[in-house]
């Protein structure tokens, strides 16, 4: 049964409030993030990455906040992931960055305490800067460790015919362990609409459309997916 009424996550009521993404942590507490035209905060140029905090009972913790410190051009399609005590990771494609990906769109992600509180700035997550690094997706683990999937226009591996996946893998502290790595073994045509979950233990899934298939489906696009151990070896190859 619902909870209670449905209810307004955005205070900043300016203009569009779109793509939605949201976790939640072991007690119940809730953190939303989305993009948004505008902001009430310092990003008022195209669109920024807005976030509210909400208790069990789905009461706001403090107030409306903007994720994106570089504020040029557009910042849009964000994800989430909370650890089971509440840190959270929101990831994000941005026109740009302050540094590194100054070529096209890059991947972006910044950390939080439980509490709301930054750990420092963003941070960029893609280390190819060629073409578009798009739609990203988060998953974070028992231990704080989280993994990062995208689109990307182009690869610095095999996949160079249209976009491919990549992901990358962090540490608890944001570290990257390792450089990214591209997922999709099927290169022909375009990879697109990742997504990503991982267990406790830090083993995780990364799941992709594909045009056309190496598998049995070759009509349009297919449902691909990869397993991968903690420590980022694939477990097999794609299957449908």
């Amino acid at each position: 049964l619902p909870s209670g009424l449905q209810f307004q996550v955005n205070t900043y009521v300016t203009l569009n409030q779109v793509e939605p993404a949201v976790a939640s942590a072991a007690l119940g507490n809730f953190v939303v993030v989305w993009q948004s035209d505008g902001s009430s905060g310092t990003d008022a140029s195209y669109s920024s990455i807005q976030g509210q905090r909400y208790d069990s009972a789905g009461n706001p913790v403090g107030a409306e906040f903007q994720a994106n410190t570089y504020i040029p051009l557009t910042q849009y399609t964000p994800a989430v992931a909370s650890d089971s005590s509440g840190n959270f990771v929101v990831v994000w494609s941005s026109g740009g960055a302050s540094a590194g990906d100054t070529a096209s769109y890059s991947i972006q992600a910044r950390r939080y305490l439980a509490n709301g509180t930054p750990v420092a700035g963003e941070f960029q997550v893609n280390s190819y800067t060629n073409g578009d690094q798009t739609f990203p997706a988060v998953s974070i683990d028992g231990a704080g460790r989280f993994v990062v999937a995208w689109r990307s226009l182009g690869s610095s591996g095999t996949d160079i015919s249209g976009t491919s996946i990549q992901a990358r893998r962090f540490d608890a502290n944001g570290t990257p362990q390792g450089a990214e790595f591209q997922v999709n073994t099927y290169t022909t045509s375009d990879q697109s609409a990742p997504t990503v979950s991982t267990d406790a233990q830090g083993n995780f899934v990364v799941a992709w459309a594909s045009h056309g298939s190496s598998g049995t489906d070759a009509s349009a696009y297919s449902t691909q997916a990869q397993r991968y151990g903690a420590n980022g070896a694939a477990l097999g190859g794609p299957f449908p």
